[in-house]
């Protein structure tokens, strides 16, 4: 897990180097709750999923920008498990004026996120019976969030999954992003 962890992260900062974003512009590590879609998923692991991840942060004077984002969902309950690893494109654009050059501390926004996920899992999805793969599939979601100072925001993201054997990941994750400061 620490390899993959290591190895995901590694790829989130070439992905958000290579959309024009240099590690100055800001990486911001994300935690949150996924409260699945799924009745299988809210059954199998309950009714929040931890979340975590890294992506483009900064509290920035530019609008209408494109930034590299990647997540981890992962799950492990009586015998069954999941990773998720979404890698994005994400679209952002802000709903307050500013004047040119400034920074807004009190700032909501729309992320709209496009890409591809890595899947791993294994669901025992009735009695004798269990789903398991590692493919890719695409994944797309929708967030509303507000930077609340130049290092904090806080989110609700839709997040849609393809779905793999008849198992839907989709859900609402709800958390907060803060700067990594450093880098």
């Amino acid at each position: 897990m620490k390899y993959r962890l290591a190895a995901l992260a590694f790829v989130s900062v070439i992905a958000a180097s290579s959309m024009g974003q240099s590690l100055a512009d800001g990486i911001g590590f994300k935690i949150g709750a996924l409260y699945p879609d799924s009745g299988l998923l809210r059954n199998v692991f309950g009714r929040q999923i931890l979340s975590y991840g890294l992506g483009g942060f900064k509290n920035e004077t530019a609008t209408n920008r494109l930034r590299g984002d990647f997540s981890i969902i992962s799950a492990d309950k009586n015998g069954s498990k999941f990773f998720l690893v979404p890698v994005t494109a994400a679209y952002v654009r802000h709903f307050k004026e500013r004047e040119a050059l400034e920074v807004v501390q009190f700032d909501p926004y729309i992320r709209l996120l496009a890409g591809v996920a890595y899947y791993d899992y294994a669901i025992n999805v009735a009695p004798g019976v269990r789903k398991s793969a590692k493919t890719f599939g695409l994944t797309a979601g929708a967030e509303l969030g507000v930077n609340v100072s130049k290092t904090v925001n806080i989110f609700a993201r839709y997040n849609y999954f393809q779905k793999k054997d008849d198992i839907d990941f989709n859900g609402l994750t709800l958390g907060v992003a803060v700067a990594i400061k450093g880098f």
